[in-house]
């Protein structure tokens, strides 16, 4: 038995299906390059995410980073006095009687990706490159005012 190559990067086996060895190594490389930019925007997308979560705890938009840390501590604070066994019931029944309690739930909310709210929050803190955009005027301005204020007291 012959085994067969198979055809990446202009291997032998490209020349089989009847294409020249050039044209399958440019697709190749075509594919290579769109499949660099898909990898790269999805680092790009993590990385952002990842700058998201790190500005939503060193206060960069102080409300929601206050928020976050009132319900971790409230989270603490429940798990410090209740016993887990309790919690989790909790939780559990909760989430099988709330259709009980609240009535017809109402349809998922449509501005609310995925489901899931954190999602929402985490993107609508900014991320360092959207931060840096945000204050270049002003970083621009205030650079600009330091220099006339040297300016004015090297005339002096």
């Amino acid at each position: 038995k012959k085994f067969r190559t198979l055809p990446l990067f202009g291997g032998r086996g490209a020349k089989e299906g009847g294409a020249p060895a050039s044209s399958s190594t440019l697709q190749n490389l075509l594919g290579m390059r769109e499949t660099a930019a898909f990898v790269q925007n999805g680092l790009g997308f993590v990385l952002d995410a990842i700058e998201s979560y790190k500005n939503l705890l060193n206060w960069t938009h102080p409300k929601k980073t206050a928020m976050v840390y009132a319900v971790a501590i409230a989270i603490w604070l429940a798990f410090v006095i209740l016993p887990g066994r309790i919690i989790i019931l909790t939780i559990g029944l909760f989430e099988f009687l709330k259709k009980f309690i609240f009535g017809v739930m109402p349809p998922p909310d449509p501005n609310v990706k995925n489901g899931f709210i954190l999602d929402n929050l985490v993107a609508s803190i900014p991320n360092d490159e959207d931060l840096r955009v945000a204050y270049t005027n002003e970083a621009n301005a205030l650079q600009a005012a330091k220099l006339s204020v040297q300016r004015r007291k090297r005339r002096r």
